[in-house]
């Protein structure tokens, strides 16, 4: 896939959605501001809006024609800085934090380790 400006946003509001950290009604308000920002949206932006902001599953899944698969290393980073964030601000507990981080590990994982760029886990979030 071709990445596009608005790749990076996508995956991240996608991965956000998997792990809970963000509300559909989000996503909208992204999708709705790239529909009027270009002259010639792709038609996943028009299927996102017209979700339901509540159906996360069918969210996520209008965003996937938009995604970067695997997710990027800018994309992690990001979402993990928005559960760190909610940590510090004690908008999020450390065991919700937990709650969150472990049971998605898997989906959100590097395809390698982000210590030394092999396929041991020691880079992985661990369950």
């Amino acid at each position: 896939m071709t990445e596009r400006p608005y790749s990076l946003e996508a995956t991240y509001y996608r991965t956000a959605l998997l792990l809970g950290v963000v509300q559909g009604d989000k996503v909208h308000r992204w999708a709705e501001q790239a529909i009027d920002r270009e002259p010639e949206p792709p038609p996943a932006f028009f299927e996102i809006v017209s979700v339901p902001p509540g159906d996360l599953t069918r969210l996520r899944h209008a965003l996937w024609p938009l995604v970067i698969d695997p997710e990027p290393p800018a994309v992690l980073e990001a979402v993990l800085g928005l559960l760190h964030a909610d940590l510090v601000a004690d908008r999020r507990a450390l065991h919700d934090t937990l709650a969150i981080l472990r049971p998605n590990a898997q989906y959100v994982a590097p395809a390698s380790c982000t210590l030394c760029g092999t396929e041991c886990d020691a880079g992985r979030v661990r369950a």
